[in-house]
């Protein structure tokens, strides 16, 4: 495409106008990953750490759909695997025992519930979808247009 004299900027201007604001683009991406690794990701595993510490009983389970980071010991927080929960293996006494969790790469890993840092993306309850499913008022349907018959002579 040809520069006319009608174009807006120029060649050096328009390459000037990009490089800036890929610069700026840059900058706020590497805040972005920083913020994430050092503050979100951080209070996460404190939160679910106060959690186990306190043992509450009303503590949410971990469910079959649930989005968590895997903790693995000798990489830093911020290259923890995702995983889906996938199965979940409870004792006699209903105590939630090692968990099947399928990683990015599609391996099912056992993992102690202990090792496993939940998001705020959480599997609906099912208890909820099937209500949802259920309205309690029929739902409305449209009687055809009259516009839409076609006439015959």
């Amino acid at each position: 495409m040809a520069v006319t004299s009608r174009d807006p900027f120029t060649v050096t201007e328009s390459q000037e106008f990009l490089v800036c604001q890929y610069s700026l683009l840059r900058d706020s991406l590497k805040t972005f990953w920083e913020l994430w690794h050092k503050e979100y990701l951080q209070a996460l595993a404190e939160r679910s750490q106060i959690r186990s510490a306190k043992q509450q009983s009303a503590a949410r389970q971990p469910h079959v759909g649930d989005v968590v980071l895997i903790q693995t010991d000798n990489t830093s927080r911020s290259n923890w695997p995702l995983g889906l929960i996938v199965k979940i293996n409870s004792s006699a006494d209903g105590s939630v025992r090692p968990v099947g969790v399928k990683t990015g790469k599609n391996k099912i890993l056992d993992r102690s519930v202990n090792q496993l840092i939940p998001l705020e993306v959480v599997a609906e309850d099912t208890a909820l979808v099937n209500t949802k499913k259920q309205p309690g008022t029929p739902t409305r349907i449209q009687p055809p247009r009259k516009a839409k018959k076609t006439f015959t002579r």
